[in-house]
């Protein structure tokens, strides 16, 4: 009698737990940009953060549909200061470029903003530009006239 009432309850269970029990969250998050900009910064800035959550909130981050303001970009670079990890920090810096490949403005403008955070962390020097990594890159590098 017990394994006849599990019978007739399966096929309600299984009814129930194929619908989609979480769905996606709205476009942000949610969130207002200035909200976004500082979860982002505790996020990294949190003595917590070590290089496995870095990756991970550095991912989601840069590859979200935003370009991210200096300040989160700065807090990467200090969290890779923390760490001790310099490779991460010259990824950071040419993330910046990944990210900014459409708006040669932002690029420029972004680096502008960090440049005391560089000069600060002791990466001035080592950045992929000035290490030649895009020497080939000179349409990008070298605004033309014509552009303005």
């Amino acid at each position: 009698m017990a394994f006849r009432k599990l019978l007739q309850a399966a096929p309600r269970l299984t009814a129930q737990t194929s619908t989609r029990s979480m769905s996606m969250p709205p476009y942000g998050g949610g969130m207002s940009h200035d909200q976004r900009v500082t979860a982002w910064v505790d996020y990294f800035d949190h003595p917590e953060c070590d290089m496995m959550y870095f990756a991970r909130g550095n991912h989601k981050c840069v590859y979200d549909d935003w370009i991210a303001p200096p300040e989160v970009w700065q807090a990467m670079l200090y969290n890779c200061r923390r760490n001790s990890c310099l490779p991460s920090a010259m990824r950071v810096l040419e993330q910046i470029k990944l990210r900014c490949r459409n708006n040669r403005d932002a690029y420029f403008w972004l680096l502008q903003e960090l440049e005391p955070t560089v000069q600060d962390l002791g990466l001035a020097g080592k950045t992929p530009e000035e290490l030649g990594f895009y020497d080939r890159d000179q349409e990008y590098n070298e605004p033309k006239w014509n552009d303005f």
